[in-house]
Parts: C-alpha cells; structure tokens; sequence
C-alpha cells in the first residue's frame, strides 16, 4: 500500500477543441460535459474534432467548481475550466481514481483555478485487486443512482409530452369533438398565470430559521428538470431569504434561460434568486407546474427579462400576464390524476436516491483512507 501525488499520477493529453457555451445544442451525436454543477450532460455538439473517446472513463474536474465527473462514453469538453484526467500508472484502476479524486478536499482554498491544488494532493493507493472491490462497490450505489436518475428523466418527459398534446396541440381527449368557440374549444377560458397562482414572498431571517431546514439556492435547482434532488441547510444561510412549503414551484430568476424550474418536494427556505411560485387551488397544481416548466413559458420569461445591473432576471409582472387557456373541470381533473401520481413517482425516487447518496458518501472517505480493507 502507498501514497502518491495526484500530480505525479496524470496522464498527457493532448490539447482538443472545447465548445463554448454559445455553442451547446439541445440534441446533437456528441454528449458536452462540463464543469457545471446542476447537470452531467450540458448540451450536445455535432463537432467531431471536439470528441474525446480515448482513454475511458476519464474523471473530468472543473477547475473553479471543483465538480468531479465520471465519464465513460465519447465526449466532448465544454466552455473553460474542465480537466481531464486519467492515471499514466498501470497499478492504478480508473474507477478507483475517479472515487479518489472525488474524496480530495480542496473546499479551504480561495476561489481560483483548484486544478493547481488538485495536483499537489495524495492519494491512498492500496493493491490494484484491493481498488477494483472498492470501485465495484461504490458503483453499485452509482449505478442505483443512475437508475433512478433515467426512471426519473422518463416520468418527466411523459408528463411534457402530456401537457404539450393537451394544452398547446389542443389534442385533449374528445378533442375530436368538441365544438369550437371564439377560436378555443367550447367551455375552455383564457386566463393569466396570475390568475391561477402567486408569487410567496414570506421573508425569514436567519436567526428565525432552524439550521437543519432544508435550503435550495439557485445551485441547487437542476436544469430542464422538475425533480428537486439536491439542497443544503440553513446554517449555510447569511441573509433572509423566502419560505417556501412541499409542493411550491421554484423559478430560477436569474439568468431565466438556464431553465430552472422544480418543484420542492420538502419545506424550506430558498434564495431570493429564486421566485417561490403557489397554485391558488389543488387541483390547479400540476397545470400550473406544467406550464411554468414549460419550454415556451420559459422562453417568454426569457424574452422578457429585466437586465439587471450584473445580470439579467426574470420579470414576475410579465410572467403573471402570460395568457394561458384554462380547460373545464374533467379534463383538468384527468390532467391532474396523471400529472400527480407522476410527481409521486419523482418524490419516492428523490428521497431514495438522496438514501443512496448518503451512503456511498458516508462509506467513500473510510474506503479511500484504508481504514476499511479489502
């Protein structure tokens, strides 16, 4: 058994093409990972000269984030700031060094490019049979994880797909049907979004909020996702912030086009980064949740931003304007029966993957130090 130096450890690669961030597309052959923390994948690119697909996996870090990647399929990497690495030492297994790199604390050193810290780091390095048990246990959490996280991108894009042949193709059920009135299906209305729900600014201080509550900053709400997975705590928090209960819409407001809705799935407090939305009624829950997730909601909040003095916000004047069209009662009640067992679906997989997280997290630093053996 030994210890060494990360730096000492890394493999050369050559330079490659990075995609910038204008660059990212929605769909594409190529996968873009950066060195964000609330996505693995952060766009597509169709860019071949920018894939890299030798050697795999490959650990990427972000150089300012510190976010630690496994990536074992072709790739390419994004904007500034991500490394990749891979041991040149055939004693040391890739899985191993990636759940190494992971355990590395480089959380005390100011904010700066951390790759530089990350090299003068050491490792526990037992017998090469002894880190493939430990890889192999570790990802049977992560392979749970990841599971979890698929079941969940499914549930959702059925829930978009519900909504988009509902309520913007029109192709409810009977639509076949229905008599059509003033341009709208006969007995559905306009309406604003302001009239369906609000926006919850219930301000606490710090000292009013107990250290363990749940908090959800802007870092923590995922893109293109409704599944609210990660937070951090209260005690973290240095100023007021908004209160926010299970159930409530959060909207990231800056910077409206990274598309950050989700919904919370315990109480809590968040950032005023975020605008805390609520239903007026239950059941107008999930067609509210829908359409604020939504891609051509998002894209109007968007459009309609403010510019700040740093940086752009959503507008919730404008957005309580946007017009939407309210259907009657049994097919919102049939939306709503489908769109909610969903979202208990998201909720269960939530709670067991943040299980899953804690234990591999509890177990990763005892298996990386050698006080467990194998």
């Amino acid at each position: 058994m030994r210890h060494a130096k990360i730096g000492g450890l890394l493999l050369k690669f050559p330079r490659k093409k990075k995609i910038p961030l204008t660059q990212y597309q929605q769909t594409g052959e190529i996968p873009v990972i950066d060195q964000s923390k609330d996505s693995w994948v952060a766009g597509y690119t169709d860019d071949i000269e920018a894939r890299h697909e030798s050697p795999l996996p490959v650990t990427v870090f972000g150089d300012h984030t510190r976010v630690v990647k496994y990536v074992g399929f072709p790739f390419a990497s994004g904007a500034d700031g991500t490394q990749l690495l891979f041991p040149k030492d055939d004693n040391v297994d890739p899985t191993f060094f990636y759940y190494a790199i992971s355990n590395v604390d480089l959380s005390n050193y100011f904010y700066a490019r951390h790759f530089k810290f990350l090299k003068e780091q050491e490792i526990f390095l037992p017998p090469f049979l002894s880190q493939q048990r430990i890889s192999r246990i570790l990802r049977n959490y992560d392979d749970l994880i990841e599971n979890n996280r698929r079941r969940m991108a499914l549930l959702e894009q059925a829930a978009k797909k519900l909504y988009r042949e509902w309520f913007i193709r029109l192709r409810f059920p009977g639509h076949e049907h229905a008599p059509i009135r003033d341009g709208l299906p006969e007995g559905w209305n306009p309406r604003t979004l302001g009239d369906l729900c609000e926006a919850i600014r219930e301000i606490a201080s710090p000292d009013q909020i107990d250290a363990e509550t749940p908090y959800i900053g802007l870092e923590h709400i995922p893109r293109r996702s409704i599944s609210q997975i990660d937070w951090g705590r209260a005690e973290d928090v240095t100023s007021s912030k908004h209160k926010f209960a299970a159930g409530d819409i959060l909207f990231g407001k800056i910077r409206p086009y990274f598309h950050k809705v989700s919904i919370a799935f315990v109480d809590g407090v968040a950032s005023a980064d975020a605008i805390v939305i609520r239903p007026k009624k239950t059941d107008l829950h999930s067609f509210v949740l829908m359409t604020v997730s939504s891609d051509p909601f998002v894209a109007m909040a968007a459009q309609t931003m403010k510019e700040g003095s740093k940086m752009p916000r959503a507008d919730w004047k404008q957005m309580q304007a946007h017009k939407v069209f309210l259907p009657p009662s049994p097919i919102l009640d049939a939306f709503n029966r489908q769109i909610v067992r969903i979202t208990q679906q998201l909720r269960n997989l939530t709670f067991q993957t943040r299980k899953l997280r804690t234990a591999r997290d509890r177990l990763l630093p005892k298996l990386m130090s050698g006080e467990i053996v194998l």
